[in-house]
């Protein structure tokens, strides 16, 4: 059993300084930037892409639903719920990034964001 919010938390800081190292964040999320830019002009671009945030939701919560039977995530709140806090997140992280250039301003960011995710710990 791994302790779920932990391993997310790492896993969105390694891909923001992976983003970082590489310059890529330049670019934001592309399937944000997909979302935003292209949602509203096509409905079919629109289904693939809500397809695809569902899918990332679902493969996210079924991680977060193997962290409650491990006790390691609280039963008290929805595995879908808790995804899309991660995912919206994850996707926020990158847009500071890509905004302020500053790593030191994502490390900020995921200060607050381990203080928050505190609240779905079971311990």
């Amino acid at each position: 059993p791994l302790n779920t919010i932990n391993v997310l938390l790492k896993s969105i800081e390694n891909k923001i300084l992976n983003y970082h190292q590489s310059g890529d964040y330049k670019y934001g999320s592309a399937l944000n930037n997909l979302f935003n830019e292209m949602s509203h002009i096509d409905d079919n671009i629109k289904t693939k892409l809500e397809k695809a945030f569902e899918e990332w939701t679902c493969e996210t919560a079924l991680f977060i639903k193997q962290g409650q039977k491990s006790d390691y995530v609280k039963k008290s709140f929805e595995p879908n719920i808790i995804a899309q806090f991660f995912i919206q997140n994850s996707i926020s992280a990158l847009q500071i990034l890509k905004q302020t250039q500053r790593i030191d301003e994502a490390h900020n960011y995921f200060k607050i964001l381990r203080k928050t995710a505190r609240t779905f710990r079971a311990d």
